[in-house]
C-alpha cells in the first residue's frame, strides 16, 4: 500500500482517511491469513467489522452506488475470509466465532457486495464428498461454516446441524442469522420462520458481551418475518438479557402489594420517559413529540435520553433531561439513575430498537409501565403493563401481550422543521410508471419482491422501481447490487430529508412493504399526492397502513386484504393513467396534512386523559382481567373516584 506523507494526509477528506485506513487493516488481516496466523488476524478483522458496520469506512470511493473498486475490495476481504473459514487444520477460537455471529448482518455484507454474490459457495468448500453426495464436516468445521453463511444460504440440514452444536454456539449463530438485514428467498423466510419458534432451548443461558451486541438487532429483527409466532423468541430473548441485569446487581424496585384499592392518588405524579432513539428529526419525534408535551400539563415529566440527542425543542417538552448513558460499563448507574427519580410511571415510546429500551421493559421500575408502538410489536414482558395505540390501528388485539389502550384517530403527528415542501408533480401519461418503495431493508421480505416482480411481469405498462432503503456505506452497496440482480431497479442511498422528498416527488406510486408497512414515508407520499397500494394484516406494523390511509381520499380497494388484491391494485393504477392522476388529486384536494400534523397540543390532549386515567385506575383495570380498552371505558373510570370501586 502506498504510504502519503504527512502534508498530503492533512488535506484528504474524512472519506479518503477512512479508504487510507481500511486498505491498511485489509492488507494487514490478508497477511495474517496467508500466515495462517488468525490470532493475529482476528484484530484487524474485528476493526474492519466494526468501521463497515458503523459506516465510517466503506468499499471504494463511495458512500453510495458500488464502483469497481468496491467489488474489488470487498472480493479481496470476501476471499481473506473465505481462505480462514475453510482452513481444515483451522479450529475457530471461542472470541473469533462469537465476533462473526456478532458481526453476521456485516459480513453477509462483505460477501454480498464482492464477486462472490453471497455466501452460498462456502458450504462446498468443507468437508469431503461421501457416497451420498453429501460432504462430510469434521467435528471442528460446522462452527466455522456456519458462522460465514448468511440465513440466504441456510437450508434444513444445516438448520439441524446447527441446533446440534452447544446451546451457547447455537444462540449465538440463531441471534446473527436473525440480525441480518436482507432476506431474498423464501427458504430464508421458512428458515428465519422455525428458528423463531426455538425460544425453548436458550432461556436458561447466561449472556455474553457478544450475544447482548446482537439482541437489539435479532429483537427487532423478528417483527419483519411473516411467521404468527414471530415474536415468541423474545421469551428467551428477556429472559436471557434480564439475566443479564440481576447478575450486574439490578434489581426490580420494590413496590407495595398490588391492591384493587389505591390509598393515594398523587396530584402530579412523575412520569419518566426513556427514549432509545430519539431526537428533534427522528421518526419518533414525529410520531410522539406532541403526545409527550400534552404530558407536561398534568405530570411532572422527566426525559432520559442521550446528550447528543438534546436540543431546546426538546427540552421544552418536559420538566427535566437526564442524560445518563447507558452501556455494559455503567448499566448499574443507569438503572439507578431511573430509580433516583422515583417514577409513578415508566413510558418508552418504543421499545426494541436498541438494548436498552429492551433491558427497561424485562424490569419492574415503577407501578405502571407502558409504551407506544414507535417499534410496532409486543414485548412478550409481564412487566409492561400497557400498550397505548389508535382505534383501528392494530388488526386483532391477539397480537400484544400487554393490555390494549385504544386512543381516538387523531392527527398526531408533527412535521419536521427541516422539511422543505415541493409542489406536487403529477406525471399524466409517463412511458414507464414509476413505483416507490420507501422501505428499510428489513421490510423487503422474500414474498414482497417475488409481488413486485409479478406486477411488472402482469402490468401492459412498463413499470420501474425506485426504492429508498435508507442507507448508506457497505449496507446500502449489498442492497442495491441485489436489488438491481432480482428486479433491476434503482435503489437510492441515504440521503437528507428534502432530497429524499424531491426523488419521492418523482414517482406515481407509493407501494407499501409487509408484513410491516410504511407509517411515515406513507406520510410523506401523501403530501406529494402518491396513490398508496398497501396489505392489510393483524399487527399493528400490518394494519397501520390501512388505518392511515383510511383518512385520505384515496379508494378502500388499495388496501388489499390478499397478495392477489394487492397486486391487482398496483396493476390497475399502472396502467390506468386517468385513474392514478384523477387519485392523486383526490388526495391532494383532501388536504392530507391536515389528516396527520397535530393542530399543537390539542390533538394530543386525550393522551395525556389516558395516562391520568390508567394511574388513577391502574389496579382496577389490571385486576378486571379484560384485555381491550377504549376511550370510553376509561371516561366510565374518571367518572369516579380512584377509591370507589
Amino acid at each position: 500500500m502506498t504510504r502519503l506523507p504527512e502534508e498530503q494526509k492533512k488535506k484528504l477528506t474524512k472519506t479518503e482517511k477512512g479508504a487510507l485506513a481500511f486498505q491498511k487493516a485489509l492488507a494487514q488481516f490478508e497477511t495474517a491469513v496467508r500466515g495462517r496466523d488468525y490470532a493475529a488476524a482476528g484484530r484487524p478483522l474485528h476493526k474492519l467489522l466494526e468501521k463497515l458496520e458503523g459506516q465510517t469506512w466503506t468499499f471504494g470511493e463511495t458512500f453510495a452506488d458500488p464502483d469497481a473498486r468496491a467489488e474489488r475490495d470487498a472480493t479481496r476481504l470476501a476471499a481473506a475470509l473465505t481462505a480462514m473459514l475453510v482452513d481444515p487444520d483451522h479450529h475457530i477460537r471461542r472470541q473469533l466465532f462469537f465476533m462473526l455471529c456478532r458481526y453476521k448482518r456485516t459480513v453477509v455484507q462483505i460477501y454480498e457486495v464482492s464477486g462472490y454474490g453471497g455466501t452460498e459457495h462456502l458450504a462446498q468448500q468443507f468437508g469431503e464428498e461421501t457416497d451420498a453426495n453429501m460432504r462430510g464436516l469434521k467435528s471442528h468445521e460446522p462452527p466455522k461454516l456456519l458462522a460465514g453463511l448468511s440465513i440466504n444460504a441456510m437450508t434444513d440440514e444445516l438448520l439441524a446441524m446447527m441446533m446440534k452444536l452447544d446451546p451457547s454456539f447455537s444462540f449465538a449463530l440463531a441471534l446473527g442469522f436473525l440480525s441480518e438485514q436482507m432476506l431474498f428467498t423464501p427458504r430464508a423466510e421458512r428458515i428465519r420462520s422455525r428458528l423463531l419458534s426455538m425460544s425453548r432451548h436458550w432461556r436458561d443461558l447466561q449472556a455474553n458481551r457478544y450475544w447482548l451486541l446482537t439482541i437489539g438487532p435479532a429483537y427487532m429483527g423478528c417483527s419483519y418475518a411473516t411467521a404468527a409466532h414471530k415474536h415468541d423468541i423474545k421469551q428467551a430473548l428477556n429472559s436471557v438479557v434480564r439475566r443479564w441485569l440481576m447478575d450486574k446487581g439490578v434489581t426490580d424496585t420494590p413496590l407495595p402489594p398490588v391492591r384493587k384499592v389505591r390509598k393515594t392518588v398523587k396530584d402530579r405524579p412523575t412520569v419518566l420517559i426513556v427514549a432509545e432513539l430519539y431526537n428533534k428529526t427522528h421518526a419518533m419525534h414525529r410520531c410522539y413529540g406532541p403526545s409527550i408535551r400534552a404530558l407536561k400539563s398534568r405530570f411532572h415529566t422527566v426525559m432520559m435520553i442521550e446528550k447528543a440527542a438534546l436540543s431546546p425543542e426538546i427540552e421544552d417538552m418536559v420538566h427535566e433531561v437526564d442524560t445518563t448513558d447507558f452501556s455494559f460499563d455503567n448499566v448499574g448507574a443507569f438503572f439507578d439513575a431511573v430509580k433516583a427519580h422515583k417514577p409513578d410511571i415508566l413510558y418508552m415510546p418504543s421499545v426494541g430498537m436498541r438494548l436498552k429500551s429492551i433491558a427497561l421493559s424485562v424490569m419492574r421500575l415503577a407501578p405502571l409501565q407502558m409504551l407506544t408502538f414507535g417499534h410496532p410489536a409486543t414485548t412478550q414482558s409481564p412487566n409492561m403493563d400497557y400498550v397505548i395505540v389508535e382505534d383501528g390501528q392494530i388488526g386483532s388485539a391477539d397480537t400484544v401481550t400487554e393490555t390494549l389502550v385504544l386512543r381516538t384517530p387523531a392527527p398526531l403527528y408533527s412535521d419536521r422543521d427541516d422539511a422543505k415542501r415541493l409542489p406536487p408533480d403529477i406525471r399524466l401519461a409517463p412511458d414507464t410508471v414509476r413505483i416507490a418503495v420507501p422501505a428499510w431493508s428489513r421490510k423487503l421480505t422474500p414474498k414482497f419482491l417475488s409481488l413486485c416482480s409479478e406486477i411488472r411481469r402482469r402490468a401492459a405498462r412498463p413499470v420501474e422501481f425506485y426504492f429508498f432503503p435508507n442507507a448508506a456505506g457497505a449496507l446500502h452497496q449489498a442492497i442495491q447490487k441485489r436489488l438491481v440482480r432480482v428486479l433491476d431497479a434503482v435503489v437510492y442511498p441515504r440521503t437528507d430529508y428534502n432530497v429524499y422528498s424531491e426523488r419521492l416527488n418523482e414517482c406515481d406510486i407509493f407501494l407499501s412493504s409487509f408484513p410491516f408497512g410504511a407509517t411515515n414515508s406513507l406520510v410523506d407520499a401523501s403530501l406529494l399526492g402518491l396513490p398508496i397500494v398497501n396489505l392489510w394484516g393483524p399487527e399493528t406494523h400490518s394494519a397501520n397502513d390501512g388505518h392511515l390511509v383510511s383518512r385520505l381520499r384515496q379508494p378502500k380497494w388499495l388496501t388489499a386484504r390478499t397478495e392477489e388484491d394487492f397486486i391487482v391494485a398496483a396493476v390497475r393504477l399502472v396502467d390506468d393513467h386517468a385513474l392514478r392522476v384523477q387519485i392523486s388529486r383526490n388526495i391532494l384536494d383532501g388536504s392530507p396534512g391536515k389528516a396527520f400534523f397535530a393542530d399543537g397540543d390539542t390533538s394530543a390532549d386525550e393522551f395525556a386523559d389516558i395516562v391520568t386515567a390508567l394511574y388513577r385506575h391502574h389496579e382496577y383495570i389490571q385486576s378486571s382481567g379484560r384485555h381491550v380498552w377504549r376511550t370510553q371505558d376509561l371516561e366510565y373510570c374518571q367518572e369516579r373516584p380512584a377509591h370507589a370501586y
